[in-house]
């Protein structure tokens, strides 16, 4: 049987493309993929190749795929090399309707292919199949549509798996059904190959959580992996964030690597200490490194085998003392000056309004801003500390017009399909605005906070003020800006002004 892989006219980038759409097949995928400019994007959803004779003639000989052609009229026992395009004009859509025909051979013995007839195709094929990686989970494959999309994210306990490429599903009978009545519904063809579901239902936090856990166990030895089942579990259970049981999950396992055949319960302070010496020395480790190794094997014997934080000490590295860079009123100015896009131009403002972290900006709802009291409130921020900060009667103004022409639903900064904004993509928007307005200064997003608290210390607030506006729990880290703060060191007369 072969793969239908439709084909349609694309611009994107001021330039002509063959828009390319198949189901999720990895013999294919392989086979598209090799033809020279083909390519992804985020912007149209889907993968494209060059809008050329050959590039298509590529895709052509490819073999298992059938080639379906917008709005081609096709005459039903018309030869079959009279129906394939010679000129790629013929591959791009007119404006006849939109109705799409795929090219089927009445015989698949019929090796001459002369006697064609035409059918409509269905919308999509949605396949539910059995997970053997984990029995909890169902896969299920579909088109790359915005409107698949939306539909598979109304499904209780969802979530999309990098690992598989594809969404995963409870297994369970009620999700079965769920996705059954949201395609079926839809001209969709739903497949189920799930002799017998199971009955795991759970939310979309359980299964992230449990799919967290099986990724960090992957690979893991079977002499180790019961030591870092616990370790992971124990900070599972202190609800700890994702970024932080991974990194500390990966210390951890490296340590058991390097310790070889000794049990972790057995292995002696000295040894510990002989380790850190030999990844600083030989491994040339950085300060965060070494700290983040300490941490974890601290957190294994304090945390899960519960021996006194006494009898466990390391010698930590001597932290550096590193400025930040502080942007100018005149950079900034002119770094938002160059954004055009709205969104882009909001998603700028609010960094530098309100002091927010990269993880705090993507994360705002559209109920944590209230016009009334004219406040901004930051949820679950680092350390899962809630704040409070002040809402500018400017940011206000531009994020009613960003409102009435994106009309949000769930997130103040929507990314695909309603989804949260990535973090990734505000730092490109910084860093595509820093090159447009010639900033040479090494900086990132993180630097909008740092000027913001760097210009209201200049301006005269006060420093506990700025403290509660950071969300910092201790003033000394506040204190820093005053060593960036120009208000005192502008002051100085450099004794070269004086010969």
């Amino acid at each position: 049987m072969r793969i239908p892989v439709k084909i349609r006219l694309l611009n994107h980038k001021n330039a002509n493309h063959i828009a390319l759409e198949f189901e999720r097949n990895i013999q294919v995928f392989k086979a598209v993929s090799s033809i020279s400019g083909f390519a992804y994007t985020k912007t149209h959803g889907c993968y494209y190749i060059p809008y050329t004779k050959e590039a298509y003639h590529q895709l052509k000989n490819i073999e298992g795929i059938e080639i379906i052609k917008p709005n081609e009229r096709i005459a039903e026992s018309a030869e079959a090399d009279s129906v394939r395009p010679h000129n790629i004009s013929q591959v791009l859509p007119n404006n006849k309707g939109n109705e799409i025909v795929t090219i089927v051979s009445e015989s698949e013995n019929n090796q001459q292919g002369k006697v064609l007839k035409r059918k409509k195709e269905v919308s999509g094929l949605v396949v539910i199949d059995a997970n053997s990686g984990n029995e909890k989970y169902l896969s299920v494959s579909l088109p790359y549509r915005e409107f698949c999309i939306r539909q598979i994210k109304m499904v209780k306990g969802r979530y999309y798996s990098h690992s598989e490429s594809c969404w995963m599903i409870p297994n369970c009978t009620q999700s079965i059904h769920q996705v059954q009545h949201l395609f079926g519904n839809s001209n969709y063809t739903v497949v189920v190959n799930v002799q017998n579901p199971g009955n795991y239902g759970g939310s979309l936090k359980q299964m992230k959580n449990e799919t967290m856990r099986n990724q960090l166990l992957q690979g893991a030895d079977d002499k180790w992996s019961k030591y870092l089942a616990e370790y992971i579990d124990t900070l599972m259970v202190q609800q700890y964030s994702y970024r932080t049981v991974s990194s500390y999950a990966r210390y951890f396992r490296l340590f058991l690597q390097k310790m070889q055949k000794v049990p972790p319960e057995s292995i002696s302070r000295s040894a510990i200490h002989d380790f850190l010496v030999q990844i600083v020395v030989k491994d040339a480790i950085s300060e965060s490194t070494q700290n983040g190794f300490i941490n974890a094997i601290k957190f294994y014997y304090e945390k899960v085998l519960h021996q006194n934080p006494m009898h466990f000490e390391l010698p930590r590295p001597r932290r550096s003392q590193k400025l930040p860079n502080i942007l100018a009123f005149g950079e900034i100015k002119r770094m938002f000056d160059s954004v055009e896009n709205l969104k882009h131009k909001c998603l700028l403002y609010m960094g530098y309004a309100a002091g927010l972290r990269v993880s705090e900006l993507v994360a705002i709802q559209l109920n944590d801003i209230d016009s009334q009291r004219m406040t901004l409130h930051i949820r679950a921020a680092k350390g899962k500390k809630d704040r409070m900060v002040m809402l500018s009667e400017r940011l206000l103004e531009i994020l009613r017009v960003y409102y009435k022409e994106y009309k949000p639903v769930k997130w103040l900064f929507e990314g695909q399909f309603d989804a949260q904004y990535s973090t990734r993509s505000v730092q490109t928007i910084f860093n595509r605005a820093k090159q447009k307005a010639n900033v040479s200064k090494h900086v990132t997003y993180h630097s909008l906070r740092h000027s913001f608290a760097t210009h209201l210390l200049e301006a005269g607030t006060d420093l506990r003020i700025i403290q509660e506006l950071l969300g910092h729990a201790d003033v000394s880290t506040t204190m820093r800006y005053t060593h960036v703060s120009t208000q005192t060191i502008t002051k100085v007369t450099s004794p070269l002004d004086k010969l």
